[in-house]
């Protein structure tokens, strides 16, 4: 059995709140049919995105955010170590490997901290020589730059032993060949590439955040508080507006009755008079 799942039917569904409910219904569908999301290319970037991972990961992609949510909602007395069951660490856009989760579990405690990130790379033996395939580069490093400064390793002899080196990137994703001479340890190439370039960076978590109009570097735990109180607010307003609206509304439906009683009276429906 398989459903389709139109995207617009939820307008921005990596928003933790507004696909809350569109995430636990696919989640629990998820485990009884094959549940396909489908959307117009002609839709938005984030649509298309949220189809993406759908697709590759089978659920939401704001999904470890969601269920941290859900923990401080039904526990505000969390510890960061339960919060980092459901919010592991960062998910960047490009991708790439966090080394070590202490600087996160700092970020997530303090609001402050530093983790490294390193690109992924496979290494694939092709007859007596081996390769590495670079498929993701850390966040913010510029893939032109990065393959200029493996070049200028190559003519500085910084690195000795690199053949030769392509970029073969599509639609598909990102694909950097680097051809191994024969008898060059891979490893070896892949630790000096890793100190030698942007394929191992450090990068900086700041979790600045206006409370009040007062700007403060918020933990992982206040920042999850401080949204949990910003969208009761959001529900609050939202249901007075709609409660005020339903009241006008109310006196112009009893207009409407009052007047429709007037043009009954005394007509005769079935038998029975009004």
């Amino acid at each position: 059995m398989k459903l389709l799942v139109i995207s617009h039917m939820y307008p921005n569904p990596i928003e933790p709140f507004s696909g809350l409910f569109v995430h636990q219904q696919l989640k629990e569908l998820s485990k009884f049919c094959e549940v396909k999301v489908i959307a117009p290319r002609s839709w938005s970037p984030k649509i298309l995105w949220f189809r993406k991972k759908w697709r590759q990961y089978g659920r939401c992609p704001a999904s470890e955010v969601i269920d941290g949510i859900l923990l401080v909602l039904d526990d505000p007395d969390a510890t960061t170590s339960e919060i980092m069951r459901k919010i592991p660490a960062p998910d960047f856009p490009t991708g790439g490997i966090i080394i070590g989760l202490e600087g996160v579990r700092r970020a997530y405690e303090t609001g402050r901290g530093t983790i490294r990130i390193r690109a992924r790379a496979e290494i694939e033996e092709v007859g007596k020589r081996s390769r590495i395939i670079i498929s993701e580069i850390p966040y913010q490093v510029n893939k032109s730059r990065l393959i200029e400064r493996i070049a200028e390793l190559m003519r500085d002899r910084t690195i000795d032993g690199i053949g030769d080196l392509r970029d073969e990137s599509d639609k598909q994703g990102l694909r950097i060949v680097i051809e191994l001479k024969s008898g060059v340890d891979p490893n070896i190439i892949l630790n000096q590439l890793y100190k030698h370039t942007d394929m191992e960076v450090g990068y900086g978590i700041i979790n600045l955040a206006l409370v009040d109009g007062v700007p403060e570097i918020l933990g992982m735990k206040s920042l999850i508080l401080q949204y949990i109180a910003h969208r009761r607010e959001i529900v609050r307003r939202r249901t007075e507006f709609d409660l005020k609206k339903a009241k006008e509304r109310f006196h112009i439906c009893l207009l409407y009755t009052s007047d429709a009683a007037d043009e009954l009276d005394g007509v005769d429906l079935g038998g029975r008079r009004i």
